[in-house]
């Protein structure tokens, strides 16, 4: 994935997790006209296939750049001509879009993407007949593998 600011990077990390993604691809090429017919060449930031099908194209802009009515003028043509042959819809996320906790929860899920069969059996296994709430401190020691045991648990979340 080629990300040209902080801001893609926290948007990546976000769509990475969703767990209806079954695709993303970055700097997606998209061929459009202005209004005089010439072409021109759109790189969305990110395109996102969902595992009902639906491609979602993203633009990730600076709130600061959406001031701009040309760009804004640009968009709504590249979008205009983008649904519904090349992607279902268009969205453009702004920092504004991106709240810390899911930036947070991303990482988390990120960092724990990877199956540990021996911990995320023996998680199965402390949780299997849980019923009710629970720590996940408690759970963690119940599994005794220290912070194995605590990804295992967060994969099941």
């Amino acid at each position: 994935v080629q990300l040209d600011s902080e801001l893609e990077y926290k948007v990546a990390l976000i769509l990475s997790v969703k767990p209806d993604l079954a695709d993303l691809r970055d700097q997606v090429c998209f061929n459009w006209f202005d209004e005089t017919g010439k072409s021109h060449k759109h790189f969305f930031d990110f395109v996102t296939t969902s595992t009902s099908g639906e491609k979602t194209a993203v633009m990730v802009k600076e709130v600061s750049r959406l001031k701009s009515e040309r760009l804004q003028r640009e968009i709504k043509t590249i979008s205009a001509q983008a649904v519904p042959d090349f992607v279902d819809r268009v969205i453009v996320v702004t920092q504004r879009d991106i709240n810390q906790i899911d930036i947070h929860n991303a990482k988390l899920l990120h960092e724990v993407r990877h199956a540990d069969p021996d911990a995320d059996q023996a998680a199965e296994a402390v949780t299997s007949s849980l019923i009710g709430a629970a720590a996940i401190a408690d759970l963690t020691a119940a599994i005794n593998m220290g912070s194995r045991g605590f990804r295992a648990l967060v994969r099941l979340i």
